[in-house]
């Protein structure tokens, strides 16, 4: 499971939080930035999305209003959702759709992509 959202939701779950908010005042004021990158597999998401891309999306937005509610820049951030288009391809039956299904915050000096 995602230990960052709850279900194929985005609602962050409280540690997920704590985790992303000290992150942000870490980096906060330095000449860092950080790169939001979320992905999923291809389970349907919760019902409240329509598709993995606006499931994906909405995660990855999320964590971006955390960060800078925490203080980070918006200059300093960026989001990107791939949703289920890099994912790793999965057994019928199998039960490792969950290592599809993570964010990665990239930390990188500033003025580089």
């Amino acid at each position: 499971p995602n230990a960052a959202f709850f279900g194929k939701g985005a609602e962050l779950s409280l540690t997920a939080t704590e985790h992303v908010r000290a992150l942000a005042r870490t980096i906060s004021g330095r000449e860092l930035t950080a790169r939001i990158v979320v992905e999923t597999d291809s389970s349907p998401p919760d019902s409240e999305f329509t598709s993995n891309w606006e499931l994906t999306q909405a995660q990855a937005i999320v964590i971006l209003r955390q960060m800078i509610d925490a203080g980070l820049s918006p200059i300093q951030i960026s989001a990107v959702a791939y949703s289920d288009s890099r994912s790793i391809p999965e057994d019928p039956g199998s039960d490792f759709g969950h290592l599809n299904r993570h964010v990665e915050i990239v930390i990188s000096p500033a003025g580089v992509s």
